[in-house]
């Protein structure tokens, strides 16, 4: 049963909106009240953040027929706001407990969910809605502001959701007059929140005496639950409460009146124990989730429940079924996952109604338990994270299994195939066996009949040991039709051998959308048709195998969003065949022998976030694209040949730009500018190239380099791309150079920052602004040009793990301040012109000499060179230099003496001397003198002037 699929609350709504649909037929003839227009008008204007332009209908005279507006047939009056948004974590974690986490192939039907709008604050223009009744804000973004307290005024209203709105504070008491509440929803979804909201003061809720829902999950309740408890008693219509995760410790015993009414509680992620549960009088539940307690046992009493539908233990400590669920045979959903069972009483033959039955990370071993040979009605079976060795015969006798996920178990060969399984279960719709020891799948039973149409729609058999040739089974893609409704196929991390070969799959019920046969030993070339055989593939994952020949044109079909054809052995040029789909999410063709130039035609693909090209031959200039691919995070074409400058326009062309990888080209000219513009730049990696020049002085600028700042672009500009983009950034990877070694980074890809800038022919000095880059893990500008001294300030960038100014012109001394690193756990500073005392602080005393050879000037430990006497501390040709400049410097004094003695005996000895020349320039001084005076005198005149004008016409 859906989390809010409450019988009650259901009817009434559905009613209410039957009845709704019924009075407006002809919605286009509500007239609407201008004022009320001018208010929805006055909330939109209030809202700042809209990126999917939800509220674009919000426009004209008519507004009953705006979206999320709701207007009255008879008053014309605005009834009912609805701007609720489901949140991607929420559809996420719903189809994550359906499915037991095998759900890759539905993920989609969240994605179009994910529309939130935003605001600072919630207008209060919302109280002109007077006749208001239903309002809906829930997963939307209001910036962690109060809960509005102009609500409580808002007295009609009988529907309320303000959950994942990303309020903070405590729950305002005043919502106590809002006397017609029947369904309030003030929770969180977010399991990892921080309990921002509080409801501390629980009398409020006394008042609402129409209550029937209420969800307050992720609300921090702790010593306020016994309160809170009574209160709850004293509604006579409640039916439905969810408190999860609300640091609920210790259930109160107090007398449960109404307790028969009650349909739906959840009290997962608390942390109370068995011994204080008292439910025995909720004999009408059918909805109960405990999951995620200490339930060691439940008690006896769970055999009250038998109305109940849907039970959640999961995660509850259990090691063995009580002989109380024998009587709970009204159960559809049971979920019992992550405990410490092993196997299972003969009790579930009498479970005739359940339908989903998942016992995933438990400790069954050998064979599924016998007991489920029983579950007539069985449609999802998840056994996943276990010990399983084998899978029982019987198991083609559930007829009425849809989804059996076995996955991450130990399951090696066995008697039979698993296309004997897939014969004898037609109406199976998801198999996921992934993560196991299997090393056959056919056992010599290679074909499926001709005449049978599958209903299978996801298939998983990745990161397993399968050594079988690929046509010897699913007959080379080619019976694939048998396969109609199949989605989804996972054969990825085998040793599955063979050529691709792809029959006529022309079919128009065929709808395959992922196909990954990654990781395998697939050698030959890809069907120049493979993108027109397969019209509606979207995901098409083939790397690392060994397929050669080129890439056919037909795999630029519009239906792609993810390609990847990395490490394998293609050759030949990429296509320039590129259209913009709106769906493209990533391209990687790196680790093969493709050649030629970057096609133009891939700056078409306005949608993409990943693309890879690196570890080819491509060759030519980096194109200058017209288009802005203002969605791309990741250009990698590090690994190549290609030449000329870097484009001064990629800033614009790729704004949104986290990682940049050239390395290893033979790129010229200098570092643009414009690169100062990424504010998002994560990794910079131009090494290994011929660039010139000086490192921009702008450096400093990248803010997403930035301690905090950083994270910030991660937690609030990350936001603005697509969930399943967020999702997808763990299986994004680099290779990049820190520490002195090559790493590929994966899973912590996008919290890492380094900039290299080495092997290049850089010139200048280190710039001062980069050590305002204080989010850098690594820096590397070795094997450069670079002149002058480390920046003084170095000492700032305290994330700091490793630096590399190696052979380059660097002098004067090491800054004392780079001792306050203490996470610098590499550094190479060899082969410079650096002088004087090396620092001892910190991790400086566990440095090798290696750090500082080539510096023949620099003292201290680790270097036999002491510091104690003057010579050590000397720069090359100190001494020399020394005496060259005593000389130089009595060579100024003499000349300056014998200067001033010509210049000033010279003169006055002829004045003296001549009477004539004595009385000129005597002259000539005074008539110099009564200019200056007069043009003194005059000026200040005409300021005074000027300044009484000012004052008289102001």
């Amino acid at each position: 049963m859906a989390r809010r699929n409450t019988l009650s609350i259901i009817f009434f709504f559905v009613v209410a909106e039957i009845a709704q649909v019924c009075l407006c037929a002809n919605s286009s003839s509500i007239p609407c009240i201008e004022r009320e227009r001018q208010t929805l008008l006055e909330f939109k204007a209030s809202l700042n953040y809209d990126p999917t332009n939800r509220l674009s209908s919000w426009e004209g005279v008519h507004c009953c027929q705006w979206e999320g507006v709701g207007c009255d047939y008879l008053t014309s009056r605005v009834v009912k706001l609805d701007l609720s948004n489901l949140p991607y974590n929420t559809c996420w974690r719903s189809l994550s407990k359906l499915y037991d986490d095998r759900v890759e192939i539905i993920e989609d039907q969240c994605e179009d969910l994910n529309r939130p709008v935003g605001a600072p604050y919630v207008s209060s223009s919302l109280l002109q809605l007077e006749y208001l009744t239903y309002l809906d804000l829930s997963g939307n973004d209001f910036y962690g502001s109060s809960i509005p307290t102009f609500i409580a005024s808002m007295q009609r209203l009988t529907y309320l959701s303000l959950s994942d709105a990303e309020f903070d504070g405590k729950i305002p008491s005043s919502f106590g007059n809002l006397t017609n509440m029947r369904f309030l929803d003030l929770g969180h979804n977010d399991y990892d929140y921080n309990y921002d909201s509080q409801a501390l003061d629980m009398d409020w809720i006394s008042e609402l005496q129409s209550l029937e829902y209420l969800d307050m999950s992720n609300v921090y309740i702790g010593d306020g639950t016994y309160k809170l408890f009574q209160v709850l008693n004293m509604l006579p219509s409640l039916s439905s409460i969810y408190l999860d995760d609300c640091g609920i410790q210790i259930l109160p015993l107090i007398n449960v009146t109404n307790a028969p009414k009650l349909q739906a509680l959840s009290l997962q992620l608390n942390e109370f124990t068995v011994s204080i549960l008292h439910f025995q009088n909720m004999t009408s539940l059918l909805h109960l989730d405990l999951s995620g307690n200490n339930l060691t046992s439940p008690p006896s009493w769970f055999g009250n429940f038998k109305k109940l539908e849907y039970l959640d233990l999961s995660y509850c400590g259990l090691s063995q079924i009580p002989d109380a669920f024998r009587n709970i045979t009204s159960i559809e959903h049971l979920y019992l996952s992550g405990n410490n069972l092993e196997s299972l009483p003969s009790l579930f033959c009498k479970f005739e109604k359940l339908k989903h039955f998942i016992l995933s990370s438990n400790g069954f071993r050998g064979s599924i338990p016998d007991a489920i040979r029983n579950l007539t009605s069985i449609e999802m079976l998840g056994l996943s994270s276990n010990y399983l060795t084998s899978i029982p015969f019987w198991l083609v006798e559930l007829k009425t299994l849809l989804h059996l996920d076995v996955s991450r178990n130990e399951l090696m060969a066995m008697e039979y195939s698993i296309s004997s399984i897939i014969r004898n279960m037609c109406q199976l719709r998801g198999l996921y066996l992934s993560e196991n020891k299997l090393k056959t799948i056919s056992n010599g039973s290679n074909e499926f009949p001709t005449s049978t149409q599958y209903d299978l729609e996801i298939m998983d058999l990745s990161d397993n040991q399968v050594s079988e040739h690929l046509p010897s089974w699913l007959g080379l893609l080619e019976n694939l039709n048998q396969f109609v409704g199949l989605s989804y196929l996972n054969l990825s991390s085998n040793n599955l051998n063979g050529t691709i070969v792809i029959g006529n799959l022309s079919s128009k019920k065929f709808q395959l959308c992922v196909l990954d046969l990654s990781a395998n030993q697939i050698s030959g070339s890809l069907p120049e048709h493979i993108g027109y055989a397969m019209p509606t593939l979207e995901y098409l994952h083939l790397g690392n195998n060994f397929i050669n020949g080129s890439i056919p044109s037909s795999l630029c079909h519009p239906a792609l969003s993810i390609l990847d054809l990395s490490k394998n052995r293609l050759s030949g040029k990429i296509p320039n065949c590129w259209k913009d789909n709106q769906i493209w999410e990533s391209i990687d063709l790196s680790s093969n022998n493709l050649s030629g130039a970057i096609p133009s035609t891939l700056g078409n693909l306005s949608t993409l976030y990943w693309l890879h090209l690196n570890n080819n031959s491509l060759q030519g200039e980096i194109p200058v694209l017209e288009r802005k691919m203002d969605k791309l995070l990741i250009l990698d074409v590090g690994e190549n040949k290609l030449s000329g400058s870097i484009p001064s326009s990629i800033a614009d062309t790729f704004p949104e730009l986290q990682i940049l990888r050239m390395p290893q080209n033979m790129l010229s000219g200098s570092m643009p500018s414009q690169l100062c513009q990424l504010s998002s730049l994560k990794i910079l990696d131009l090494s290994k190239n011929k660039l010139g020049g000086s490192i921009p002085w702008c450096i400093g600028n990248m803010r997403g380099m930035i301690l905090n700042i950083s994270a910030y672009h991660s937690t609030v500009v990350g936001t603005s791309a697509d969930p399943p983009v967020e999702e997808q950034w763990p299986t994004e990877d680099v290779n990049e150079v820190m520490k002195g070694r090559e790493l590929d980074y994966i899973r912590i890809l996008k919290l890492v920052v380094i900039i290299n800038l080495s092997e290049n022919k850089l010139v200048g000095d280190i710039p001062e602004g980069i050590t305002l880059l204080t989010g850098l893990h690594g820096l590397n500008l070795s094997h450069n040009h670079l002149n002058g001294n480390i920046p003084n300030m170095i000492g700032d960038m305290k994330s700091l793990e490793s630096l590399d100014v190696s052979n380059n012109q660097l002098s004067g001394t090491i800054p004392s301040s780079i001792s306050a690193i203490t996470s610098l756990s590499r550094l190479n500073l060899s082969h410079n012109n650096l002088s004087g005392p090396i620092p001892t602080e910190n991790q400086f005393s566990t440095f090798e000499a290696s750090t500082y050879v080539g510096n023949p000037y620099l003292c201290g430990l680790p270097l036999p060179n002491s510091c104690s006497s003057n010579s050590s501390s000397q720069g090359p040709g100190d001494e020399e230099n020394g005496t060259r400049d005593k000389l130089e410097k009595w060579g100024f004094y003499f000349v300056v003496a014998a200067g001033f003695a010509t210049g000033f005996w010279g003169i006055i000895g002829l004045l003296y001397l001549k009477k004539n020349w004595r009385h000129a320039c005597f002259k000539r001084m005074e008539d110099v003198a009564d200019w200056i005076y007069v043009e003194v005198a005059v000026t200040m005149r005409k300021l005074k002037k000027q300044s009484v004008r000012s004052q008289v016409h102001g």
